[in-house]
């Protein structure tokens, strides 16, 4: 029977604690959005700078694996359809 050194049994636990982190993300501090008062007008896509917007069905839509949260998206909305909760 082989027994791993001390260091590969460190390194897989973090590489797992690593991944339980990344995978457990929520959307907590992602912007909402509210449906009644977007118009569509593609502004806050516009004013992303890590392209976490796209707009489908007239609507944009927030990638969370791209979001950071800064509210950039919040603050370029002119119809304050776009909040942090």
């Amino acid at each position: 029977m082989k027994i791993f050194p001390k260091n590969y049994i460190v390194l897989v636990f973090i590489v797992l604690l690593v991944l339980v982190i990344g995978c457990s993300k929520d959307n907590e501090g992602l912007p909402v959005l509210d449906d009644e008062k977007c118009v569509g007008c593609g502004e806050c896509v516009s004013a992303c700078p890590y392209d976490a917007l796209v707009i489908i069905d007239g609507k944009p839509v927030i990638d969370p694996a791209k979001c950071t949260g800064c509210g950039i998206c919040v603050e370029s909305c002119p119809y304050g359809a776009l909040y942090l909760p």
